[in-house]
């Protein structure tokens, strides 16, 4: 059988856990997902020892507001739909004429990935109703998102409009609730088996992790992060440091091997000017010299082949300026037919640390192995036979170690197993 497992190794620390009272993947898709608030015992529902747990389960859902339906079968309905295997992340939408709602037919959308100092370009064309989409992207971590569009003609021309990358989690509205005697007795005894187990191998109680509290300083305007993640040269001007009396003075102060005038502005490698942009929007020179330059919050130059990724417009390199807060709005035109954002794509691969004591280091002789969790796999490949081993070492308690496996079948169909076993010395 193909499948892919999770697996999960815990010290019950003396709580006998029952096994209707977790909650675990069948009862979170089939029940949790659905309804509101906190469901007391969720795998009650669903634990086949229990035979009035059907009945039980429908009476719970009336209390959310669910109806029971007869779902009758309708003659000669034959229904073939066929769904598209989704590989990766897909980004689609929307090019329609600036004034109104009309679709630009057949215009050129040019996507730029920027992750990690890696890009990726895509290019496509709109459809008879101004659709585009660009399918099986797959990248980890936040990445910045380039959008342009432009015309048969090759001029900068119409309005994006993006569907949801990511559609929100439905709104629940409940209010708090009070843990029930049980929980709060549970609660309490788990405590005070946990510091037992840190007296009886003699942990400091300074060494024991109290309430933790989480500071972090106010995050800088979005206004002087890069865009673009990268850049060959950066300027951030200081408070207190030398003004000039231009922006064109400020350029050639702040930018090694750039030549600016009122006239133009090139990089001295170069003989043509570069790309200008403001704010991320594209600007001309009359528009630069009316900026202040103390509304200016950071300068980047890029000189060298990064600059491609602005095509043909980037050959003579890029300039990119940022103003402070609330700045700029008054020097530059709204744009409709380029975007810059950042996305999220999949989560960059974590693994869980297990300890090997197979060649013991010196200072492990010396610290106890008190692990509440002793393994943990999302991701146990059984051979073709069925079989599958994984290893791992067990800590110095006399305990009873809880085994939970769960997995989602080729049919979506979630499954739950869970065993036990005993470490005595």
């Amino acid at each position: 059988m193909i499948a892919n497992f999770s697996i999960a190794a815990t010290d019950t620390n003396g709580i006998n856990e029952n096994f209707d009272s977790t909650l675990n993947v069948c009862s979170y898709f089939l029940m949790d997902s659905d309804i509101k608030g906190k469901v007391h015992n969720p795998n009650y529902y669903f634990n086949n020892s229990n035979p009035a747990r059907l009945n039980h389960l429908d009476l719970l859902l009336l209390t959310q507001g669910w109806r029971d339906f007869v779902w009758k079968k309708f003659p000669n309905l034959n229904v073939n739909k066929n769904f598209k295997v989704e590989k990766g992340i897909s980004i689609t939408g929307k090019v329609e004429n600036l004034f109104g709602t009309t679709a630009k037919e057949n215009n050129q959308v040019q996507m730029i990935l920027l992750n990690n100092k890696a890009t990726a370009m895509l290019n496509g064309t709109t459809d008879v109703n101004g659709k585009f989409e660009f399918n099986n992207i797959v990248f980890k971590g936040t990445a910045t998102m380039l959008l342009n569009t432009k015309n048969q003609k090759g001029k900068n021309s119409g309005e994006f409009v993006l569907d949801s990358i990511y559609n929100p989690p439905m709104a629940v509205d409940f209010k708090a609730f009070k843990p029930l005697n049980e929980e709060e007795s549970q609660i309490s005894q788990l405590k005070t088996n946990l510091r037992n187990k840190n007296i009886l191998f003699n942990i400091p109680e300074e060494n024991q992790l109290k309430d933790v509290i989480i500071t972090a300083k106010k995050k800088k305007d979005d206004t002087t992060e890069s865009r673009y993640g990268f850049a060959d040269f950066t300027y951030i001007p200081e408070e207190k440091g030398p003004r000039s009396s231009n922006i064109f003075i400020l350029l050639q102060i702040a930018i090694p091997n750039l030549t600016a005038t009122a006239n133009s502005v090139r990089f001295n490698r170069y003989n043509g000017p570069p790309i200008i942009l403001v704010d991320g929007i594209e600007t001309d020179m009359n528009l630069l010299s009316s900026i202040s330059t103390d509304d200016i919050a950071k300068i980047e130059a890029i000189k060298g082949p990064g600059a491609a990724v602005y095509g043909s417009q980037g050959a003579n390199g890029a300039l990119i300026i940022y103003t402070k807060l609330g700045k700029g709005s008054t020097t530059s035109k709204k744009v409709f037919h380029s975007i810059a954002m950042p996305i999220d794509g999949y989560q960059n691969t974590q693994f869980f640390y297990s300890p090997d004591y197979s060649q013991p280091k010196p200072l492990e002789n010396n610290k106890a192995d008190i692990r509440n969790t002793l393994y943990w796999n999302p991701y146990v490949k059984p051979d073709e036979k069925g079989n599958a081993t994984i290893s791992y070492y067990n800590n110095e308690v006399d305990t009873t170690v809880n085994i939970d496996l769960e997995r989602i079948t080729n049919n979506g169909i979630p499954i739950v197993i869970k065993s036990s076993y005993q470490i005595k010395k």
